[in-house]
């Protein structure tokens, strides 16, 4: 069965990651839409205001400052209103208490299957 066709949508991910940035970007390009990947949580807040993106990735595990953390300042200083999901390789359980803890809409688990993680961005996308 086709997958719903979703309109291009901005994305930035949060990941200190080259190869899961890049692999991300490579995967959600092919979809249409544009990526933003930023290497450090420290440019967040200005990428935000600039780019203005419909959805954030946000890698739990960095070294300067952890996702989950960084989500909870990223809503509590309001800076931009958008989906921000977390991502990355934990237990869907040990990511559901973070999403809990900070304020995410959810998480998406690191895969190696290109379709899942599309289909997995896509549906954040739909509920807004």
């Amino acid at each position: 069965m086709p997958s719903p066709v979703i309109r291009s949508r901005k994305i930035l991910i949060v990941d200190d990651s080259e190869i899961c940035r890049e692999v991300v970007r490579f995967v959600l390009e092919a979809r249409g839409h544009k990526v933003i990947p930023l290497d450090s949580p420290f440019g967040l807040a200005a990428a935000l205001g600039r780019e203005r993106p419909d959805l954030v990735l946000v890698d739990v595990s960095m070294p300067a400052l952890d996702g989950h953390k960084l989500v909870e300042v990223t809503l509590r200083h309001d800076l931009y209103r958008c989906p921000i999901v977390l991502y990355s390789d934990r237990s869907t359980d040990e990511l559901a208490e973070l999403v809990r803890a900070s304020g995410a809409v959810g998480f998406i688990q690191k895969t190696a299957d290109s379709d899942q993680l599309a289909r997995s961005v896509e549906a954040f996308l739909q509920d807004d």
